[in-house]
């Protein structure tokens, strides 16, 4: 297996310029006969990752796709995330596709058809693309109440404008505009934004709370993990100091207090990611739509690294990183050492989304509060909810 793993990473270095290695040089495949010899079948997989074959029934003709990829051929290859114009540049592409090809038969085989030049197109394109796929899916799902996590900490730049700040994302006011954009599509669902301060030194929550005041940021508030500390919660009764957490007691803290809430007939999914733009937030119906089409399902985790995923970095739509021996190897390590979680290659995607009857099942059962939470988190899940 590592001698397969070297000469395909060395054959890449030749070939980087070709973005569907992974699939011509059959590694999935690999790695599955692998494990086929290693492990024995799981009948039912209570973790969900979002899959890289985008099967679609139709594909677009060559005037299609000309329609498409010419009105953003002078677009930079990479997207800038502090750019407000580019964004708005985003959602106007993904209308059009949405008016264009109106199935999500269509808007898959846009997705396709835009895979096979990943890296030549620009990031926005593909964004788009995923963007109104999701819109789409989610029209067809059942009421929904959303609730998006996120941490702070040490996010006073990037909350800033970029006028402001050179970094500043003025990600309060687009995360909430992600989601608006997204829900158009579903009136009978709706969704809440909780920023969970992590004892951040520079008062990342006092600051957010008085951008969500001043702008008139719907759905959004904040929450305090020193909150969990001042009562008493039980459940968090080892962190004696924020500073007993790294992301994980915040994180976990709000999902706590999220699965309390009462949403009537609606179906309560509880999603957390990172406070930077790199998730767009608009790609949530791809997510809902993989939990309410499946009562066994409990959870579904975004990926940046399989083909057709849309990795919004400095080098825009890589869709797999550069990096491939380290993560040929984390991902034969995982599949071998924790196959509860099937096949899913990204683990630590920052868009992980769960059904909260199961967030309140497994969250007492979580210790681990710094970065690595997520992976025990998952593994709980896998373990404590399979066929169900």
């Amino acid at each position: 297996f590592f001698s397969v793993v070297k000469d395909v990473s060395q054959t890449m270095s030749v070939f980087d310029s070709d973005v569907r290695y992974l699939q011509a040089y059959k590694i999935p495949e690999l790695f599955d006969d692998l494990m086929r010899q290693l492990l024995s079948e799981r009948p039912s997989q209570p973790v969900s990752f979002l899959g890289s074959k985008l099967n679609a029934a139709s594909t677009l003709s060559a005037e299609e796709f000309n329609a498409i990829v010419g009105p953003v051929a002078n677009e930079p290859l990479a997207l800038d995330l502090t750019d407000a114009a580019a964004w708005d540049r985003v959602y106007d592409t993904a209308d059009k596709l949405l008016q264009t090809f109106v199935t999500v038969d269509r808007l898959r085989a846009v997705e396709n058809a835009l895979l096979a030049k990943q890296r030549e197109l620009p990031t926005m394109v593909h964004l788009a693309a995923k963007l109104a796929t999701s819109k789409a899916l989610l029209a067809t799902c059942p009421p929904v109440f959303v609730t998006m996590l996120v941490a702070l900490y040490n996010e006073k730049n990037r909350m800033s404008t970029k006028q402001e700040h050179p970094n500043g994302e003025n990600f309060l006011v687009n995360k909430a505009r992600e989601m608006e954009w997204l829900f158009e599509a579903a009136p009978a669902s709706s969704w809440e934004i909780v920023y969970v301060d992590d004892g951040c030194p520079q008062g990342s929550g006092k600051l957010a709370e008085e951008r969500i005041k001043s702008n008139g940021i719907p759905n959004s508030r904040v929450d305090f993990l020193q909150r969990a500390i001042d009562e008493k919660d039980p459940t968090f009764a080892d962190i004696k100091d924020t500073k007993d957490s790294q992301k994980g007691g915040a994180i976990e803290f709000g999902m706590w207090e999220a699965a309390k809430g009462d949403h009537g007939d609606k179906e309560h999914i509880v999603i957390f990611t990172d406070a930077d733009l790199a998730a767009n937030l608009s790609q949530t119906g791809l997510l809902v739509f993989n939990l309410t089409s499946s009562p066994s399902r409990m959870s579904c985790v975004g990926s940046r690294y399989d083909e057709g995923g849309i990795f919004c970095n400095e080098k825009g739509a890589m869709g797999v990183t550069k990096n491939f021996e380290l993560l040929a190897f984390r991902d034969f390590l995982k599949r071998l050492l924790l196959p509860a979680l099937g096949k899913g290659r990204d683990t630590q995607c920052g868009f992980k989304a769960f059904k909260a009857s199961v967030v309140k099942k497994v969250i007492p059962s979580v210790t681990d509060r710094k970065f690595s939470f997520d992976m025990q988190l998952l593994m709980l899940v896998a373990l404590q909810c399979g066929g169900q």
